[in-house]
């Protein structure tokens, strides 16, 4: 028999600062389900993450009393919004639908839980933290299959890949709030921060520095592409390579143009010309451009 444990203010820890950077209002919020100890786990990490963020930043705290309740936990979430919070993460099972419901109302940001939310609504739940619950269930069926398994506790945290932001953050998250949240991450695998678990650990809990993530200005950066012989329109890798640094100028402002070839000959003499005229980055596209790419290096 196996206890699979996750780390659950670790990851609370994370959507708290998450909040906290991508509230306009100064004001954040938090719904739990019932007061049971998980989910008090989950408030200490998050309010620890508010805090390591901003830490006079009001968290607006209510409990439903309940997980299957979803009327009661949009009436709750109305009232922080409507109390000024813009964000608001729920810990509410169920109820936690009506949290979100309430999200959409008040045209308001939302945190899910447990899995990627995001789904339920697009332009709201701008995060979500999830568990690894299959994860940890095949890591353990493993251990069965190779006979290495031992009873007993196992903990799943972030360093274990138990817990982490849902892969639609990117979405309405910035970059460089991201880079933020993501340098804390590393913090908590390097054993840097231990987010509290209990409203006990919570008023002795430390906020460590955050470093400001340096950023170049990209604007400022030039990127190029060279074709091969098939050239832009070929509907494969020219265009797919082509698509990334249009998204790259569109989203960061990064400088790029295209160079075309039609003959291998033109290999070196265009990467060359490029490289001499100091594109910061210079990327040759497909495996005949390998020999001219390492030979300009």
């Amino acid at each position: 028999m196996a206890c699979i444990q996750f780390a659950e203010n670790e990851g609370a820890y994370l959507m708290g600062a998450i909040a906290a950077l991508m509230t306009e209002t100064g004001k954040v919020g938090f719904v739990g389900g019932m007061e049971t100890d998980v989910v008090k786990k989950f408030e200490a990490g998050y309010r620890a993450g508010v805090m390591t963020v901003a830490p006079d930043m009001e968290v607006l705290v209510s409990y439903a009393g309940a997980f299957n309740d979803p009327a009661k936990g949009k009436e709750l979430a109305l009232a922080q919004y409507d109390q000024g919070a813009d964000v608001v993460f729920q810990v509410a099972g169920f109820t936690g639908t009506g949290v979100i419901d309430a999200a959409v109302e008040r045209d308001q940001m939302v945190i899910g839980v447990d899995r990627d939310q995001n789904y339920l609504a697009p332009d709201n739940v701008i995060s979500s933290m999830m568990k690894g619950l299959g994860a940890g269930v095949y890591d353990v069926g493993q251990l069965v299959i190779n006979e290495e398994f031992m009873g007993g506790s196992y903990r799943y945290g972030i360093k274990e890949g138990g817990i982490d932001y849902a892969p639609s953050t990117s979405k309405n998250v910035p970059a460089d709030i991201l880079s933020k949240v993501d340098q804390l991450k590393q913090m908590i695998i390097d054993g840097e921060i231990a987010p509290p678990a209990t409203l006990e650990e919570l008023e002795s809990f430390t906020a460590p520095e955050m470093m400001e993530a340096a950023m170049v200005d990209a604007s400022d950066l030039s990127f190029a592409m060279v074709t091969d012989q098939a050239g832009l329109g070929d509907q494969a890798f020219n265009d797919a390579t082509w698509e990334g640094f249009t998204a790259l100028n569109e989203d960061f402002g990064v400088q790029v143009k295209v160079v075309e070839t039609n003959e291998q000959a033109q290999y070196v003499p265009y990467l060359s010309t490029l490289a001499e005229r100091g594109d910061d980055v210079i990327v040759g596209v497909g495996f005949l451009l390998k020999d001219a790419v390492n030979e300009v290096a």
